[in-house]
């Protein structure tokens, strides 16, 4: 008899993803419970459906595999990078924190360019000007500097979007400016780096 091709998870993984791209919400669905319910799933798996679900505006899956990801001890930085984009992409700053603290977490950190690229992108669409300046700070730390053209293009867009400046993020004249379009500014002292409003013992955020 002839045998039936079972398909990977590989295979459903990046089927996923191509469902994500072609904004085919009820394929994402049907696909990602396939394979969490055949045992299939694993981080590339719940990678891929906070990226596909986050671009198609079903932050309940990317929460999900987010979810997923962490209780299994999975969640790596390309977890923490998706979350932190798709969260920003649909107003969910709660959670970008929630990723970019657990990257950054001195203990474990994780973070690398992407990661920052991604905050700094996340908090400038949605008024969060100090995360964009600790992010833009850790990535041209001198000690460990990643910055590329995304990083500088990120920066920018984010000071445009944003009256710079103002409220509780008001620059600090007493360091050296950093420049990334030709314009000096002054950012945070590197010293504060800090887990950015999170409580103590804070449980994985909720739908």
């Amino acid at each position: 008899m002839p045998s039936h091709h079972q398909p990977s998870t590989k295979e459903l993984t990046q089927q996923l993803t191509m469902a994500g791209k072609h904004h085919n919400t009820h394929e994402i669905e049907r696909i990602y419970w396939q394979l969490v319910n055949s045992g299939q799933a694993n981080v590339v798996t719940f990678n891929s459906m906070i990226t596909a679900a986050g671009n198609n505006g079903r932050m309940d899956l990317a929460i999900d595999a987010y979810n997923r990801a962490l209780r299994t001890g999975q969640a790596d930085v390309v977890t923490f990078s998706s979350m932190i984009t798709a969260a920003g992409n649909n107003g969910r700053m709660d959670l970008a924190i929630d990723a970019y603290n657990r990257a950054t977490d001195q203990n474990n950190y994780q973070a690398n360019v992407v990661t920052l690229n991604s905050m700094i992108t996340a908090a400038g669409n949605n008024g969060r000007m100090d995360l964009a300046i600790d992010a833009y700070n850790r990535v041209t730390d001198q000690s460990n500097y990643q910055a590329d053209e995304v990083t500088h293009s990120a920066m920018q867009q984010a000071r445009q979007k944003n009256t710079f400046g103002e409220g509780p993020h008001v620059p600090c004249r007493q360091n050296r400016p950093y420049s990334y379009d030709g314009t000096a500014v002054f950012f945070a002292p590197r010293a504060r780096f800090q887990q950015i409003n999170r409580p103590t013992n804070a449980a994985t955020p909720q739908v």
